[in-house]
């Protein structure tokens, strides 16, 4: 898979999730996804990720308000993910919001600064990077994508560790 194929999934598959409803630990697009597990449904319905790789454990706003525990960070690292510099960032790579005590609240580049995620209140939906209450908020950035995975015959990597 070629860095473009690559990024051009990844940007095609989140973009078939707009208008999603927002639900806790919701997986289905169409029906109800929050913004963790929307990360990783694209990245699986996109094929960066393994097609049986197990979702990740229960995430809610709530656990990242009560935790200073990186565990979205965690799930992308375990699935390869590595951490750029903001001048770094392309479409398809990730944004990961600072929300009390962790960064908590995630969302894929489509074209910088355009970006998509799942909010409470409208869903899956896109907009800018830095825009409304997110916008003050501290972020950093991850790419799946390596240059190696051009030299993979599915272009997926790994499960994460812990993962059921």
């Amino acid at each position: 898979m070629t860095e473009a194929e690559f990024r051009g999934a990844i940007a095609t598959e989140a973009k078939t999730w707009t208008g999603t409803p927002y639900h806790p630990n919701g997986n289905l697009k169409g029906v109800g996804v929050n913004c963790a597990q929307f990360l990783y449904c694209v990245a699986k319905n996109a094929g960066v990720i393994p097609a049986d790789a197990p979702d990740p454990r229960r995430f809610t706003a709530q656990l990242a308000a009560k935790t200073k525990e990186e565990r979205l960070v965690a799930y992308i690292e375990a699935y390869g993910g590595k951490e750029i510099a903001e001048s770094e960032v392309k479409t398809g790579d990730i944004i990961f919001y600072r929300v009390a005590g962790e960064h908590g609240h995630t969302a894929i580049v489509l074209d910088w600064p355009n970006v998509m995620h799942s909010m409470p209140i409208n869903g899956c939906q896109m907009g800018l990077f830095n825009e409304g209450q997110l916008g003050a908020k501290a972020r950093r950035y991850f790419t799946l994508y390596h240059p190696a995975d051009e030299d993979l015959s599915s272009g997926a990597r790994g499960n994460p560790a812990g993962s059921k």
